[in-house]
């Protein structure tokens, strides 16, 4: 499941996916991508950590090499509270699918997995990273502005989030101007505190 998605009809498409990955489930109890799709809707639409994990290990013992499957773990632990656990899933799935269309996602979970622990040097690495290689991927920029911003990095920390703001204004309202269900509060206050030190005003 894509979940770069923004905006008006997020939701929507959200509702839609689960549906149809329902769907697939009673088919086919070992779809892998369908139990990885409800692994993403269980943690972006529900926060329910603990389901996100569940159906994620399930899908990955029954398919090991399910790359969906890998990221969606690491997603519910990065975002549940357990970053620290989340990196061995993501290096796991960056291993298996080195071309995937969402390795762009995987690099920035581990970016902020790697935030969430306070390891802002290495986050700003990855995130770097990760533009270079997807420089349409809007994700990397919030981040990297962050990370900048808690380094005390301030010129640098001040352009990423100029361009933060250049690639998406949407993207960057949607994750930034509210708090969306997944994120735990004392991870969005702390993504907005690295923003803030960027020089963000909000």
């Amino acid at each position: 499941m894509q979940m770069h998605g923004f905006g008006g009809n997020v939701r929507a498409n959200q509702e839609m996916a689960e549906v149809e990955a329902r769907k697939a489930i009673a088919l086919d109890p070992e779809d892998s991508n369908a139990l990885a799709t409800l692994s993403a809707i269980s943690l972006y639409n529900y926060a329910d950590y603990e389901a996100a994990l569940e159906h994620a290990d399930y899908a990955i013992s029954v398919n090991p090499n399910d790359f969906h499957a890998y990221l969606g773990r690491a997603r519910a632990l990065a975002f549940g509270g357990r970053p620290a656990e989340a990196e061995e899933p993501l290096l796991t799935a960056l291993r298996l699918s080195p071309r995937d269309p969402l390795r762009s996602s995987a690099i920035n979970t581990l970016a902020v997995a790697r935030y969430f622990r306070a390891d802002y040097a290495e986050a700003a690495k990855l995130e770097q990273r990760a533009i270079r290689d997807y420089p349409g991927y809007p994700v990397p920029h919030r981040w990297l502005a962050a990370s900048l911003g808690q380094l005390n990095r301030t010129d640098e920390a001040r352009e990423a989030l100029c361009q933060a703001l250049a690639v998406t204004q949407a993207s960057f309202d949607f994750f930034v101007r509210q708090r969306q269900p997944f994120f735990r509060p004392e991870d969005y206050e702390h993504m907005l505190d690295g923003l803030r030190k960027a020089g963000w005003q909000g």
